[in-house]
């Protein structure tokens, strides 16, 4: 690996890291306002005006913050007075920091901020890498980062994959080899045939545990199947719209799989949302709107909420 570093190095021009940073981080991770303050002075031909401004008041900012809780309030004078700007932007800023010496409830929360001192550090360390240039300070883990957005990007140009974003996770390969499902990894076979519909089937959805299917067919039926095995798929309940409707146009689980939300596809007489608790087939709840809409087109949230979003022909939405 040391060689590929100064490969790198060499080829690109370009240092891992400007060794004061690596200074500069430790002070921040241990505390030391003041090393810190100094050692921005050192890199300050590295960096504009703006960044060092920035850079330089937040250090002098958490320094003030220390001294106040360790009851060193005559020296935090002194930083505001001689040290911290003087600028007319930053001057509400600076009445704002006077008034907490005077303040017993600003001691105490310093102190709790001082003795909490690595939320504090890494909360500063976030906040100099998005100012300082990338020459100065690296965000970390940014090798990781490029390997990890490089497998993302390669993951979705594959046309077979089918893992969620949370399942994409690096493997030892992908250093090496550019990723590539085979088509053997790819569910291409019918193992299963479902026949109880009497009509043709419009929509068919998996429930999110993946252990039971809905579909809608031409007519008012809808039917609940429970997943036995990849060849082994049987009925579980059939539910009915007690209305007369052309076919079901669009059905949707809730999160946890208990609720099935559907609603019939355009229809010229009116129509609402139906729930059903799918366990007992039973219809929970029917949301109609009277104003001559009827919705053709439904979808649970994703979250624990069990709220729904109904859309109607006329292009109005609901949410219950």
């Amino acid at each position: 690996m040391h060689d590929t570093v100064d490969s790198l190095v060499e080829e690109t021009g370009c240092r891992i890291e400007n060794p004061l940073s690596m200074k500069l981080r430790e002070s921040i991770q241990n505390a030391q306002w003041q090393k810190a303050l100094e050692l921005i002075e050192k890199i300050r031909f590295h960096l504009t005006e703006k960044q060092y401004f920035a850079v330089r008041v937040i250090l002098l900012e958490e320094k003030f913050k220390e001294l106040v809780a360790r009851g060193e309030n005559l020296t935090a004078l002194r930083v505001l007075q001689i040290e911290y700007p003087k600028c007319q932007e930053l001057r509400s800023r600076l009445e704002l920091l006077s008034t907490q010496l005077c303040s017993s409830a600003a001691s105490q929360i310093f102190q709790r901020e001082c003795a909490d001192s690595e939320t504090v550090s890494i909360h500063i360390l976030n906040v100099l890498r998005r100012l300082l240039p990338p020459s100065i300070m690296l965000p970390p883990n940014r090798l990781q980062e490029l390997l990890k957005q490089s497998w993302l990007y390669q993951t979705k140009q594959c046309d077979l994959h089918v893992l969620s974003r949370e399942q994409n996770v690096l493997d030892d390969r992908a250093i090496l080899v550019d990723h590539q499902c085979s088509s053997r990894e790819f569910p291409s076979k019918n193992t299963c045939t479902l026949y109880m519909h009497n009509a043709e089937v419009w929509c068919v959805k998996f429930s999110p545990c993946g252990h039971f299917i809905a579909s809608g067919a031409k007519g008012n039926q809808v039917l609940v199947w429970k997943v036995e095995s990849p060849t082994k798929v049987n009925v579980f309940q059939s539910m009915q719209i007690l209305q007369d409707v052309h076919a079901i146009g669009s059905i949707s689980w809730s999160y946890d799989s208990r609720y099935l939300a559907v609603c019939a596809a355009e229809q010229p007489n009116v129509t609402g949302c139906f729930i059903y608790y799918v366990p007992s087939g039973r219809l929970v709840k029917e949301y109609t709107r009277f104003t001559g809409d009827s919705f053709a087109s439904v979808s649970f949230f994703k979250d624990k909420s069990h709220k729904l979003a109904c859309a109607g022909q006329k292009g109005h939405f609901h949410v219950y």
